[in-house]
């Protein structure tokens, strides 16, 4: 399926949104433009939840390629959220119109389309220049590996240090319901006006989206890893030693270390390239993480701005960004195969062992 779906399923109500905001300075247009954008907007929010629903059932992890589509999903339905919250503030239907509210967030969505129509990673070129000797091989696998867990370690930290901002403030109470809303059945769409629901409708289903990247049986171990993360926050966010530990990179052996006599020259060589294809792949999807704890941040500032009481708002902000942390947690230990659960995975069946060939199985099986 990939993002081009999810692109493909959000275009029109952001066609939709431009419209109405050519429209604003027409009252019978607008009108007719907002009747358009809310129709939509409906159908978009239901193609949306539709592609998430094949990623799998609910509380089962989604296989490797449906990782990418799920995210995919979930970012376009906030910017869905976000493109009805700006409209509803443009057409004034809490409080005086303002037209310019559409502007930042038809950028900000435009931005999306662009990122989520940019080709999949398919796969990195072999090697153009073959490895001269097993020795050279073993530097360039070695090389590459340090060069994929810092990639990996570093786009995480970006990710998890823009959602847990403000959340280390809220205090251990706050953090406590918040994971108990995880997963609960929100009812979002009795609050606002017309296109304003349609936002909060667009919101519960991304965070309904975000959750299925998180299965039930792994719950705890994830949490107790996101909480540490909490408790470690400063004022610059966390740092990069402790989200390292918390995805388990300190498990990795270095290739130097191994016998060379015994070693093969092409499958290093094509161990290398693996791990470089990884390395890609994982920043595609930091990159949809990122967008998605951006996106909810910008529909809670909405919600505040369209004065909704929402009961709870705050807490189920927190657990929105909870769920971003914890979805970086579990991508992060899956690309470098260190358990998914959080709980390490030598010591686990395979059914811990996640989904996508990471470090530690590409390196073994480039040093087998």
């Amino acid at each position: 399926m990939g993002t081009d779906h999810a692109a493909k399923s959000t275009e029109p109500v952001v066609r939709a949104g431009h419209d109405l905001r050519a429209a604003l300075d027409d009252p019978a247009r607008a009108a007719e433009a907002a009747e358009r954008l809310a129709e939509e907007a409906a159908a978009g929010i239901a193609r949306l939840d539709q592609l998430g629903a094949a990623t799998g059932a609910a509380g089962i992890a989604p296989v490797a390629d449906d990782a990418e589509t799920l995210l995919a999903a979930t970012l376009s339905q906030l910017g869905v959220a976000g493109t009805m919250f700006a409209a509803s503030e443009a057409v004034g239907e809490h409080g005086p119109a303002d037209p310019s509210a559409l502007d930042e967030q038809l950028r900000r969505v435009d931005t999306t389309m662009a990122l989520l129509r940019t080709p999949a990673v398919q796969g990195i070129a072999a090697l153009a220049t073959p490895s001269a000797s097993v020795g050279d091989a073993v530097t360039a696998l070695d090389r590459q590996l340090g060069r994929t867990v810092d990639a990996i370690v570093n786009r995480s930290t970006k990710v998890i240090s823009g959602s847990l901002t403000g959340i280390h403030d809220r205090g251990p109470s706050a953090v406590r319901e918040a994971w108990d809303m995880v997963n609960a059945k929100l009812h979002l769409n009795e609050f606002g006006g017309k296109l304003a629901k349609l936002g909060l409708r667009a919101l519960r289903s991304a965070l309904a989206m975000l959750a299925r990247i998180l299965p039930v049986k792994w719950l705890t171990g994830v949490r107790a890893g996101v909480d540490q993360l909490i408790a470690s926050v400063d004022e610059r966010g966390p740092g990069k030693a402790v989200v390292g530990t918390v995805l388990g990179i300190e498990r990795l052996a270095a290739v130097t270390r191994l016998d060379q006599s015994t070693l093969d020259k092409a499958r290093l060589d094509r161990g290398t390239g693996d791990l470089a294809e990884l390395d890609a792949k994982y920043g595609r999807l930091m990159d949809l993480c990122g967008g998605i704890g951006t996106g909810i941040g910008l529909a809670a500032k909405f919600t505040v701005v369209l004065r909704l009481t929402i009961p709870q708002l705050g807490v189920l902000i927190i657990a929105a960004h909870l769920l971003v942390v914890a979805g970086v947690l579990v991508l992060g230990r899956d690309h470098v195969d260190a358990g998914v659960s959080g709980e390490d995975v030598r010591d686990k069946d395979d059914d811990d062992r996640g989904f996508v060939r990471g470090v530690r199985t590409i390196v073994a099986d480039a040093t087998a």
